[in-house]
């Protein structure tokens, strides 16, 4: 079972990823959830690429296309479209990846789309005011977590690296603020991580910004409408469940 961060994670912030799988809200009609990546990874059985939609009106789950690449660890994230782009994770035979699909909710069916430059799970990925994602960090090869970051634009199909974050991080939480630019919190590198930075999708870099209270890593984040960001749960230094929360404002 997931832990309960990982748990809240998924309440509070729907392309977090909720520890094993990704969930995403789709922008169709029906207001249906994609699930995917679903379960907990086996070595028996691997990265499953079963995928499922609920439908809140009904209490239901339906079967839709399998992923092309079953992956755990993967971000899922709505497109302005619609659609639902799903990066990186871990793969058969616990392998990086850097392949990544889509999800037409229309046809319930998967379609690959550009490679990330660095295999990468246990990031994040944020969508951007001009309908473009962000993708941060991750644990890269040797289970290093990277500074790199690299934004996906879906008119072509094409990841273009950006600047590099000051902190490479794994683990981490993502949130869009009200003026466009993604504070990055938290995170796992060499130790647990107290340190934040924000993003500027104008000039494509990074900047520190103030400490989180309690260091903290496999947390939840989500943006408040007042322009704050809630940040909540996780574990510290000890790998022990943290109960406590805090907000950022500037």
């Amino acid at each position: 079972m997931a832990s309960a961060s990982a748990l809240l994670g998924m309440l509070l912030e729907e392309d977090r990823l909720a520890e094993y799988c990704a969930v995403r809200t789709c922008r169709d009609p029906f207001a249906r959830w994609p699930r995917t990546g679903a379960g907990r990874y086996s070595p028996s059985v691997g990265s499953s690429p079963s995928t499922e939609t609920f439908d809140p009106a009904t209490g239901l789950w339906t079967a839709q296309g399998n992923l092309r690449d079953g992956r755990w660890w993967a971000t899922a994230t709505t497109l302005t479209d619609g659609r639902v782009l799903v990066t990186g994770g871990v793969g058969v035979a616990v392998s990086n990846l850097a392949t990544c699909e889509l999800f037409d909710p229309a046809t319930g069916t998967w379609s690959s789309t550009g490679r990330l430059h660095l295999r990468r799970y246990s990031h994040t990925a944020t969508l951007l005011p001009d309908g473009r994602v962000l993708v941060a960090g991750g644990h890269a090869g040797d289970y290093q977590a990277t500074s790199t970051a690299e934004v996906y634009d879906p008119a072509t199909g094409v990841w273009t690296v950006v600047g590099r974050m000051l902190t490479g991080r794994a683990r981490h939480t993502a949130a869009s603020l009200a003026d466009g630019r993604v504070l990055v919190a938290g995170g796992w590198s060499v130790r647990v991580l107290p340190g934040a930075e924000i993003f500027d999708p104008l000039t494509l870099t990074w900047s520190a910004t103030g400490r989180l209270i309690t260091e903290r890593y496999q947390h939840a984040s989500v943006a408040l409408p007042d322009g704050r960001v809630l940040v909540a749960g996780g574990q510290d230094q000890n790998n022990l469940e943290l109960d406590s929360a805090e907000v950022f404002s500037r």
